[in-house]
């Protein structure tokens, strides 16, 4: 029943990316029971802004704060991006005190890591998180049809050799370019702007939408927290210093274009009343 409220909380805004009409029963839910057996997740993150030469608001915030959850149920987690966002998640681990390993990966690194952690590190679980994925022509696109491939490693590689091996994929997004949408490619195709040329092409396991990707990682830190008893979403105070200090590092909103402390045109105050709104679900959850 939880996973229902959460999930009615991280879809709101999504009528602003024309996902509105998207809904997938049973995946959140089912990608939540999954991680609640993980023994060790990678979490691909990072979106490039093409006009500032930068990373975005949105996707690091939501792996970190995953990261640190599961970091305090002993699970191991690897953390993976490109060059372009690799200061915003090392000043985002320090502000979080997330002490998972990061990989920093070009599309020659890469094919090196889907050994490392796909077969001999053993990775349950592979999840995307506001990360950019090919298109049918091979190319990442911006939401507004902007050519991004250069700025981003092929990360799709770790998801497609993934599903190879079994191992559970989860995708999180918000309008159709992110991995995983190739799950959904026809509805994006037929209603999102420009959705014939961006969508993705990489599938997963676990698709999940909100309206902004962070929020679904609010949301997946709140089922594990009442799964297991106990509050693993930090505070809103500390969501704020996380956002301004990847901004201070050069984060930019995918909106604006500007580093500035939104994430994709949502201000600070409408992120944390988000955070705010699951953290009150998952503590009438866990005191029953």
């Amino acid at each position: 029943m939880y996973h229902v409220i959460i999930e009615k909380v991280f879809r709101k805004n999504l009528e602003s990316r024309y996902m509105e009409g998207v809904y997938l029963p049973h995946m959140f839910k089912g990608a939540s029971d999954a991680l609640a057996n993980a023994s060790h997740i990678a979490i691909v993150t990072g979106f490039v802004v093409k006009e500032a030469e930068a990373g975005e608001t949105d996707g690091p915030p939501g792996a970190l704060m995953m990261a640190k959850c599961f970091e305090q149920l002993g699970v191991r987690v690897s953390l993976i991006t490109d060059a372009i966002s690799e200061r915003i998640m090392k000043v985002g681990m320090a502000s979080l005190s997330v002490e998972s390993d990061l990989f920093v990966v070009d599309n020659v690194s890469v094919e090196g890591l889907v050994d490392q952690l796909l077969v001999n590190e053993a990775v349950s679980h592979l999840i995307g998180i506001e990360r950019p994925s090919r298109a049918k022509d091979q190319e990442c696109y911006s939401m507004r049809g902007e050519v991004i491939t250069d700025y981003v490693a092929n990360t799709d590689i770790l998801f497609h050799r993934a599903r190879a091996l079994g191992i559970t994929t989860i995708g999180i997004g918000d309008g159709g370019n992110e991995v995983g949408m190739g799950s959904i490619r026809d509805y994006v195709h037929k209603n999102v702007p420009k959705g014939d040329l961006i969508c993705a092409t990489t599938e997963v396991d676990y698709l999940i939408i909100g309206g902004v990707s962070n929020w679904v990682a609010y949301g997946i830190c709140g089922a594990i927290s009442i799964n297991r008893g106990k509050m693993l979403i930090h505070e809103a105070h500390v969501e704020e210093k996380l956002i301004e200090d990847i901004v201070a590092a050069g984060a930019v909103d995918g909106m604006a274009k500007k580093a500035i402390p939104k994430v994709d045109g949502v201000d600070m105050a409408g992120n944390l009343e988000i955070l705010n709104e699951i953290r009150e679900i998952v503590y009438k959850f866990i005191s029953k």
